[in-house]
């Protein structure tokens, strides 16, 4: 889901068999040859080991466990010294569950030997390894790593969405002063999920702290996105008292809420918290932002509940429709526009399916899905022409 150049990279490198190793989404090179000989030599007897167990889940542990910080490094040597040409997934595989228990041991060698590697890739690769596991047991380590490593293309920290994700492992604190840590002086804020337990309120009040005093034009170079959610999955009340005051932190607003509330409470519920949104002073929230929270657990009875308690029934009959074809794309929602088009009248479908939305009409591929959408709802076939823009 990202939108940054990324380099996704979790229990392996992203290195690829018979093309040397390679980061994702970067051109290949070759691995680093450091002697002359091109024969490959025969495996020491723990690599030897650690190759019989062939990935093994439970063996290749107790392999590496026993191993000495020396007999990591001799391992992580001899698969660098190994021709590209013969280098298989496996291997790819097998060195970076060496580089994670190298680092569980000692970080700082592991670090030293990576940094002295003479390709540049598979250094880069290397690196980043070692930044994925280190950040489980100390985050700021890992970063003062990230930010030793080439920014992207567009000039922003290049932060592995693994270090991210394993944010969730540390408390509320430590996440805030992680993400205070990347901040991009232009650019937009990537966001991505934790795995987490811990004091949501507080790590949103501080992410949101932050993002008030950021600089204009600057962004947080990621932001977690599903704190909100995860919140409101375990204390909707709780998570929607602090929505109602902050609606500004990227990846934490109103769809992400209802993502997590929905689990747990009554569509009819869902309704009522979304138009409550729509009844407030000041600023009501966008119609895409409605059809968004909506789509996150559509059902024809969450449509017909808010179309029963909004302000204006025509007026989202007509907002739903225009996102739904009007903009297209990823706010299509197949399953949503169903239960639109479930709950709507027969009146209400002559009058509004017809109509050419913001200006635009959706394209073939939307329209002919849509037909297929509303002969398995049993319109009449003739009928089906007569309610879409551009149908035939």
């Amino acid at each position: 889901m990202r939108k940054k150049f990324l380099f996704l990279l979790v229990a392996v490198f992203a290195l690829a068999a018979y093309s040397g190793w390679r980061i994702a989404e970067k051109p290949p090179v070759n691995i680093a040859v450091s002697h002359p000989n091109p024969a490959t030599p025969p495996p020491s007897e723990i690599l030897r080991k650690l190759e019989k167990a062939n990935l093994d889940a439970d063996k290749d542990p107790l392999i590496l466990n026993q191993a000495t910080i020396a007999e990591h490094r001799e391992m992580a040597d001899e698969l660098l010294r190994r021709p590209h040409e013969s280098i298989t997934f496996q291997d790819t595989v097998r060195l970076g569950k060496i580089i994670a228990s190298w680092t569980e041991k000692d970080r700082d060698d592991c670090r030293d030997w990576a940094e002295n590697i003479s390709n540049p890739a598979s250094r880069e690769s290397a690196i980043r390894h070692i930044i994925i596991s280190a950040s489980r047991r100390d985050p700021f380590y890992a970063a003062a790593l990230i930010k030793k490593l080439p920014r992207n293309p567009d000039d922003e920290w290049d932060v592995p969405y693994q270090f991210i994700r394993n944010l969730g492992h540390h408390d509320a604190d430590t996440v805030a002063r992680i993400v205070a840590e990347f901040i991009d002086p232009a650019g937009e804020t990537d966001t991505e999920e934790l795995d987490f337990s811990f004091d949501f309120e507080r790590a949103l009040n501080k992410i949101a702290a932050l993002n008030r005093q950021l600089k204009p034009g600057e962004s947080f170079s990621f932001v977690p996105s599903n704190l909100l959610s995860e919140w409101a999955a375990k204390d909707p009340h709780a998570a929607w008292m602090w929505l109602t005051y902050n609606e500004d932190l990227p990846g934490n607003g109103a769809p992400e809420f209802f993502e997590g509330s929905a689990r747990n409470e009554a569509p009819q519920k869902t309704a009522e918290r979304i138009v409550s949104l729509l009844k407030r002073d000041g600023n009501p929230p966008a119609p895409l932002i409605v059809w968004q929270s909506l789509a996150k657990h559509p059902s024809k009875e969450l449509v017909s509940q808010f179309l029963d308690q909004c302000p204006d029934r025509n007026l989202w009959l007509e907002n739903m429709l225009v996102c739904a074809l009007g903009y297209g794309g990823g706010n299509f929602h197949y399953p949503l526009l169903g239960c639109v088009l479930e709950t709507m009248t027969a009146p209400e479908r002559q009058r509004f399916l017809g109509k050419n939305w913001n200006g635009k009409r959706a394209d073939a591929g939307t329209i002919n899905t849509i037909k297929a959408m509303m002969k398995r709802m049993d319109f009449p076939p003739d009928d089906i022409p007569h309610m879409l823009p551009g149908a035939k």
